[in-house]
């Protein structure tokens, strides 16, 4: 059993709760057939005690019913409208195992289509990033627009009359679309909630982080990237816990004593309750907020506007937190 007080895998779990099996059998079958993960979860409010089981951090059927039940209906960041600012921009991700692409139209329209070709299922474009009026499929030499329209493929005399005029061989869209504050997001349940609904008070901190410089905000070019071996809900769960960074970044903190000579003020406070605390947003939504105890809080004007806002907002939510 790990100790995960103050976590939020009891929300999360509960999204899997009517099939998950007890004791996570190894048998994927014997797995499905189970009723219950209550006894995954351990809550004692009264007591201050939250715990879950394990191996709801390592059992790869649990992790294909949390695909299932949360990933696949959920609202997924996908990228910034900053990386494909001119018609014909372009990127490339992988989003909870499925090819995107991701650019904008010649008519200047924010897109994300599956980067599988209508015809065999082929990778259509294949490059990071970049820009192009048009995207060729390797394998077939099938060609589409950056709006999606398929308008090229060898021997298209040999196809039957009327081929595609329904359209139906086009790049396939993502079945939603949404930006906040130049944030797009996808979702691939056509009968989502809309993205503002289902981001909640996020939205504030979204737009408190657009708004932190004079002209808004924009992604630069070139990335730094790293992977590690673990559990997604792991994850969350660093992002929320602001009690490891005295003793886990350490190193970190000593540099700013040596470099601003503010120990006191820096350090310190990561553990005054006024200064830090982890607030529910709503909708799965956390954050960990801190006032005056980094670093990087200074904010542009724009951005100290956006932060009365979101003071002014917070009684809508905070009552809950």
């Amino acid at each position: 059993v790990a100790d995960c007080a103050g976590s939020r895998l009891g929300g999360i779990l509960a999204l899997v709760r009517p099939i998950v099996g007890a004791k996570a059998p190894r048998d994927r079958e014997a797995f499905m057939q189970g009723s219950s993960v209550h006894d995954l979860i351990r809550e004692d409010r009264q007591r201050g005690l939250f715990r879950v089981h394990r191996s709801t951090l390592t059992s790869p059927d649990i992790l294909a019913l949390e695909r299932e039940r949360i990933f696949a209906r959920c609202w997924l960041y996908l990228g910034h409208a900053s990386e494909v600012k001119q018609a014909g921009d372009f990127v490339t991700r992988t989003v909870m195992g499925k090819p995107v692409l991701f650019c904008r139209d010649q008519q200047g329209r924010l897109r994300a289509f599956y980067n599988t070709c209508t015809h065999r299922g082929a990778v259509v474009c294949r490059e990071k990033a970049g820009s192009a009026k048009s995207f060729q499929c390797a394998y077939h030499g099938w060609t589409f627009s950056n709006a999606g329209a398929l308008i090229g493929q060898p021997g298209r005399e040999s196809y039957p009359p009327g081929f595609n005029a329904d359209g139906a061989y086009d790049l396939k869209d993502v079945q939603r679309l949404e930006a906040y504050r130049d944030f797009v997001f996808i979702n691939f349940d056509a009968g989502a909630e809309p993205l503002e609904d289902y981001l909640a008070g996020a939205k504030d901190y979204l737009e408190l982080i657009a708004l932190q410089g004079e002209f808004g905000m924009e992604v630069i070019s070139g990335t730094q990237e790293y992977a590690g071996r673990a559990n997604w809900k792991l994850l969350q769960e660093n992002s929320a816990d602001g009690y490891h960074a005295a003793t886990t970044h350490a190193t970190y903190f000593d540099y700013l004593k040596v470099r601003d000579g503010e120990a006191d003020r820096r350090a310190a406070p990561i553990f005054n309750k006024a200064f830090g605390r982890v607030i529910n947003l709503g909708n799965g939504h956390s954050v960990s907020e801190s006032e005056g105890a980094i670093p990087w809080a200074a904010r542009s004007p724009a951005g100290a506007r956006a932060w009365a806002r979101r003071r002014a907002r917070r009684s809508r939510w905070c009552g809950a937190n």
